[in-house]
């Protein structure tokens, strides 16, 4: 550029030729994000909540098995646990503990998008079953299809729906089905051995 300095050279430059954005685009292979896996939870839900249909595409997300509840050994140790099959008849007969056949139900919950399982006696016939087991039955099946809320009242549970619109849920695409989510809700809850610290605590031997 005649009678130019060269800065006002590069000045005239930098005014008539616009930066070429696309040329901070790295194209080469990028690392992919981790999948982390989904975060389970075993408790009865507070906020509005949906639960899994039994079977979806082929996949099991509802299973009845036996719970062992275990309360008043140590505060650690207290709460809900899974008994490897083969350990319910030491468990029944030599150490006279009771295993409740329960119904596992997957849900995920509103506010917090957390996902869970809750579970509820199965009717044997039992004195000890009640309003408040068949009511959430009723309750959990009408969330498969609708969100609701689950609210103690008199002698049983009773619901109450949404004012507004709610999206539909979205499960975690990691969580396969009920037993990946068993194994993430009762990782630290699973009874698989005889020398179990838990079973040792019920014996006596720790």
């Amino acid at each position: 550029m005649e009678g130019m300095t060269p800065k006002s050279a590069v000045d005239a430059v930098s005014r008539t030729k616009k930066f070429d954005f696309k040329s901070l685009k790295i194209t080469e292979d990028m690392p992919q994000p981790v999948t982390r896996p989904a975060e389970v939870r075993y408790m009865k839900p507070k906020d509005f909540f949906r639960i899994m249909p039994a079977i979806v595409d082929g996949k099991e997300w509802r299973l009845v098995t036996n719970i062992l509840e275990v309360s008043g050994i140590a505060k650690p140790y207290d709460g809900a646990y899974i008994v490897s099959p083969n350990l319910w008849s030491y468990v029944r007969e030599e150490l006279k503990q009771k295993l409740t056949l329960t119904t596992l139900y997957v849900g995920i919950t509103y506010t917090s998008g957390s996902v869970f399982i809750t579970g509820v006696p199965v009717d044997t016939g039992e004195r000890s079953y009640s309003a408040f087991h068949s009511s959430r039955v009723f309750i959990y099946e009408l969330a498969v299809a609708q969100w609701v809320k689950m609210i103690t009242g008199e002698g049983e549970y009773i619901h109450e729906t949404p004012r507004g619109e709610l999206a539909e849920p979205v499960f975690p695409d990691n969580l396969e089905d009920i037993y990946a989510a068993i194994e993430l809700a009762f990782r630290d809850k699973l009874i698989d051995d005889i020398d179990h610290v838990v079973l040792k605590r019920i014996r006596g031997d720790a």
